[in-house]
């Protein structure tokens, strides 16, 4: 049995390029081909020789820039079709697979909408589901409903990573699903070690992972009194410099993103991913709310959603969740491991009914 997937699983993202390689890996031990279809939306000239060039550049060692250790990563690590599809083509790749599977990833936000991401351009309703796909934001625009509820009524199965998506769609789309786990969360902590690649730091840290512009984190006090005098090292999307912070960000993939995350004395993000991987390989963590809940593309939603599943919402105070004793891992391990079983059931059962519930 063949099943491809569509997902963001080429952008220079830690969270979007982990959670398409934890999704292959995982259909892949249940006994199933899993190949991702290259894709962007339009593709000029210029586009398609940065793709391939990109690709190329990949396969030598010596060059180490931030974009060429995401390339390698994912040329090792992910399979992928050498061909990059467009909207135009992707119709042809319809009758190569007996299934395809969407997510996980912010693929459905209404603010960056691609009905490619819905499958839309598979015809038949029985060889389509959905993995963890979000929604992200807190609503759904009225001219938008349609869009979903066309593309989404067709599935065999559906499920989502946030319950606020599952409401979405249930209430706007008359669309049920099921709420599951971040693929990233399938896999377990000694399967993420083994992708790891160290970099050099020559003494213990604190390592932070923000997305966000702001820059003032790392003066609120209660953040300060938890680094103490621990060196700061930082991945960060931030452009002006942070005195109070060692930016390594041109050195790190996702290789070394994982190393540095298992390795680190304590973990400050902003990043639903830089949250998820903290707990995977249980350290000490300060989450970080990155938008106003005001805000019209506020993406809090996963942040709280991990919060509530893990039971650390009574360690939130200030928009800010703190987990600073390793001993609540045991009780959060525990609702991992349940979670994952849930998962796990969904996924075998989804891809066992496009296989007709037949032996794969």
């Amino acid at each position: 049995m063949k099943i491809a997937g569509i997902t963001w699983h080429g952008v220079d993202n830690f969270g979007s390029m982990l959670q398409a390689y934890a999704l292959q890996k995982t259909i892949e031990k249940i006994g199933v081909k899993h190949t991702y279809i290259s894709y962007t939306k339009k593709a000029n000239v210029k586009y398609v020789l940065y793709y391939y060039y990109r690709y190329l550049r990949s396969m030598i060692p010596w060059l180490t820039e931030r974009k060429d250790l995401f390339s390698r990563f994912h040329r090792k690590n992910i399979k992928a079709t050498f061909r990059l599809f467009t909207q135009n083509t992707i119709h042809t790749t319809d009758e190569k697979y007996d299934g395809f599977i969407c997510g996980s990833d912010q693929i459905w936000a209404p603010n960056v909408l691609d009905p490619t991401y819905m499958l839309d351009f598979v015809t038949d309703k029985t060889k389509k589901i959905a993995y963890a796909a979000s929604i992200g934001l807190n609503d759904i625009p009225q001219e938008l409903i349609l869009t979903y509820k066309s593309n989404l009524s067709s599935f065999s199965a559906i499920s989502v990573r946030e319950e606020k998506g599952q409401t979405l769609l249930a209430e706007k789309c008359s669309v049920e699903s099921q709420v599951v786990v971040d693929p990233t969360m399938l896999l377990k902590t000694e399967e993420w070690e083994k992708l790891e690649k160290q970099i050099h730091i020559d003494s213990s840290y604190v390592f932070c992972y923000f997305l966000s512009e702001s820059n003032d984190y790392l003066s609120r006090n209660d953040i300060a009194d938890s680094i103490g005098k621990s060196k700061v090292y930082g991945v960060t999307t931030q452009k002006k410099p942070n005195p109070l912070m060692i930016n390594i960000t041109e050195q790190v993939g996702p290789a070394e993103f994982l190393w540095l995350v298992d390795h680190a004395e304590r973990v400050i993000t902003d990043s639903f991913h830089g949250a998820v991987f903290s707990v995977i390989f249980n350290k000490k963590f300060t989450l970080c709310s990155r938008f106003d809940p005001k805000d019209p593309v506020c993406q809090n939603s996963r942040i709280e959603q991990l919060c509530k599943m893990l039971n650390i919402e009574k360690y939130r105070k200030l928009g800010t969740a703190f987990v600073d004793d390793e001993s609540y891992y045991s009780a959060i391990n525990a609702i991992v491991e349940e979670k994952r079983k849930e998962a796990m059931g969904f996924l075998s059962g989804a891809i066992k009914r496009l296989n007709g519930d037949e032996e794969m």
